[in-house]
């Protein structure tokens, strides 16, 4: 499990994410992307 950061493009929203990428767990379909199973914690700081 490895904790990921991230933002919107304006830096007003930051976000957090733990996600085991040890198997696929996503894939983008055109211009979604979409999770085949949800990641095991976001939280929103």
């Amino acid at each position: 499990m490895k904790r990921y950061h991230g933002q919107c493009h304006c830096g007003k929203v930051h976000y957090q994410a733990n996600i085991d990428l040890s198997t696929p767990v996503r894939y983008v379909d055109g211009l979604q992307e979409r999770w085949l199973e949800p990641p095991a914690v976001v939280s929103h700081l």
